[in-house]
């Protein structure tokens, strides 16, 4: 007997303030993604049951001074397959952003996605 399955899945991005030491009555705006290409990452679901995972896999890169992702600093954890790991390395590798900006100039920030998958069976 097959069960139907629910896939919920949520993803947010939030993107970091990342204070140095000295700065802290300094006014620190994140690096933000601009709208270019998909909205979102393209996820594969799996077509097995037992393939599907339930839980939160956070992603995160550097964005320079410039706008550009850093692709040596991409970091993928949580309950994130290789294959979704790829996905969403692409996907912010291929992206545009604004500049983390700190005092209104353009400074180094931290990008973060968060993706959360929840499997329901009916």
């Amino acid at each position: 007997m097959d069960a139907k399955r629910i896939v919920t899945c949520c993803i947010a991005a939030v993107s970091t303030a990342c204070a140095t030491a000295g700065n802290a009555g300094s006014h620190f705006v994140a690096p933000a993604r601009i709208e270019s290409g998909s909205q979102y990452p393209n996820f594969e679901m799996p077509t097995s049951s037992s393939d599907i995972r339930t839980g939160r896999s956070d992603f995160q890169i550097w964005i320079d001074a410039d706008g550009n992702p850093e692709p040596d600093t991409f970091k993928a954890s949580g309950a994130a397959s290789e294959s979704e790991a790829q996905s969403v390395k692409r996907w912010m590798l291929a992206s545009r952003f604004h500049p983390a900006t700190q005092d209104g100039k353009p400074v180094r920030g931290l990008y973060k996605l968060s993706n959360k998958v929840r499997l329901e069976r009916h």
